[in-house]
């Protein structure tokens, strides 16, 4: 605990400038002035230490401050936050170096202006866009892992598979012929592994505003823990406890969200190497209501009775320094209260915390698009049909020749040379357009054919490979025209020929 001398503290006392002191390490404050306590409105000094008085600052002017030598100054700016309020505050922090090399920052605020601010000003929007970018970040490094696994071995399979052709089909042996089988099942399992895990990133980094819908609740959560598990797995074990409750009133980017950044905070309260003995459970019920509710349990630190009450403070967190923005909880209240639902937390220092997520149940017959990818079954009639597919990627385009090698297909690598190509011969029966093009997008070709070619842009396919805009979202969310998710399979690109050229037909 710093302190001064009584004669100094007499005169600090006496000072209308706020002064502080904050222990280097934690930026907690341990010493404050009357001004000081008046800034932050406590009534006395117990009131204040050990709080986080620079909440708003950022990363990484609390870094500095961990490393302010002996007598070093640094000014900047923070925001002492308050409900419906923030007030900037210009500082200047000055480092002390104690006894055994034990570091403080004493604190001067010069100036402070007050601005509004609420949980939909665009500066606090920016902030949780910041915390939502850095969840992702936190995460990446799990993410990496889950798809360098398969990755390896696909890799590796197809290598072998290479080798193993180039001496010859006709002098492979039987059991080769086998092994090659298997070969391929593995590879084919192992990029589907893949294309779950980017499926599951996607959700969490698509459009996170526009309309809400109906979102499956249980899905949502099994994304969340897709997402996080990399995060979890040194630290407890996961069950799961599904009901099949009703679908929820929201959408899939803003839950998986909630879900995650409730998941993150479970993991960070348990230490890793102990899985035999931690669990986090994640239970889905329908309340009393009939509102479907989503309860996370996990056998933690808990969280302590006098942080119970600010656990959805803004840019509060009791996570060590660079660890935790403070933003993940209070993100999660604002989605959730937006979509008319509830969050609770109860919590045992010492014990475990539990979370739960009441939400709105959606209406029994959904007033709303169908899923992005809409792929028909395949048919067992014979015919061939004329294919038009553009893309900006030279090995899609080759896979589309490969997969429909029983069609006539034609490939344009842009949006200009496809319009010219529609404008060169009859009819194509089916157009496969990628969304995302530098030159043109896939919505600009769709324009562009209905402007030039009435009729044919009924024919297009629109082709995702990513998250893109709210605005193109919307617009293929509106059209008629089927959806096609990358990655595809073959079955999904026959089965799409077969239903255009079906339609066109009748």
């Amino acid at each position: 605990m710093f302190t001064f001398s009584d004669e100094t503290q007499v005169a600090l006392d006496a000072f209308a400038t706020p002064v502080w002191v904050l222990d280097a390490q934690a930026a907690e404050l341990t010493w404050a002035n009357r001004s000081a306590l008046t800034l932050f409105g406590a009534a006395t000094l117990p009131d204040l230490v050990g709080r986080e008085p620079l909440r708003g600052a950022s990363t990484f002017l609390l870094t500095e401050l961990s490393r302010l030598g002996n007598g070093a100054r640094v000014e900047s700016e923070f925001c002492v936050i308050e409900p419906g309020a923030e007030r900037l505050v210009t500082c200047t922090f000055t480092g002390i170096e104690g006894p055994a090399g034990r570091r403080w920052v004493l604190v001067e605020a010069h100036q402070e202006r007050a601005r509004p601010t609420s949980l939909r000003s665009p500066d606090f929007e920016q902030r949780l866009s910041r915390d939502r970018l850095a969840s992702i970040g936190t995460l990446t490094a799990g993410v990496v892992h889950g798809i360098n696994n398969p990755l390896s071995y696909v890799i590796a399979n197809l290598e072998y598979v290479k080798r193993l052709l180039s001496k010859g089909l006709e002098r492979l042996e039987p059991n080769a012929m086998n092994e090659l089988g298997d070969v391929l099942d593995d590879s084919l399992d192992g990029a589907d592994r893949v294309r779950r895990i980017v499926s599951d990133l996607g959700t969490l980094s698509g459009p996170f505003d526009g309309q809400d819908a109906v979102v499956d609740l249980e899905r949502a959560t099994e994304r969340a823990l897709s997402i996080a598990a990399n995060e979890i797995r040194h630290r407890a074990r996961v069950e799961r406890d599904f009901s099949g409750v009703a679908a929820a009133v929201g959408s899939e980017a803003k839950l998986v969200q909630v879900i995650l950044s409730v998941l993150i905070n479970a993991a960070h309260s348990i230490e890793p190497g102990a899985i035999d003995r931690n669990v986090i459970t994640v239970r889905t019920r329908s309340d009393a209501r009939g509102q479907p509710t989503l309860q996370i349990e996990d056998t933690g630190c808990g969280i302590a009775k006098e942080h119970l009450g600010r656990v959805f403070d803004p840019f509060f967190t009791t996570k060590p320094l660079g660890v935790g923005t403070g933003l993940g909880l209070s993100l999660a209240q604002r989605i959730v209260r937006e979509l008319a639902g509830e969050i609770q937390i109860q919590s045992v220092h010492g014990q475990g915390t539990s979370v739960s997520i009441m939400l709105p149940a959606a209406p029994l017959i959904p007033s709303i698009a169908p899923p992005p990818e809409t792929i028909p079954p395949l048919s067992s009639d014979r015919f061939r049909a004329r294919v038009l597919v553009i893309d900006d990627e030279p090995a899609i385009l080759r896979a589309f020749r490969r997969v429909l090698f029983s069609h006539e297909v034609s490939v344009a690598a842009s949006g200009p040379e496809a319009l010219q190509k529609l404008g060169a011969g009859p009819p194509f029966d089916v157009i496969f357009c990628d969304v995302m093009m530098p030159e043109m997008s896939g919505i600009e070709v769709y324009q562009r054919i209905a402007e030039r070619f009435p009729g044919q842009e009924q024919r297009l396919v629109f082709m995702t490979g990513g998250v893109f805009g709210e605005p193109a979202a919307h617009f293929i969310a509106e059209t008629s025209n089927a959806k096609l998710k990358k990655p595809f399979t073959g079955s999904s690109l026959r089965a799409l020929v077969a239903s255009a050229v079906h339609l066109g037909r009748d």
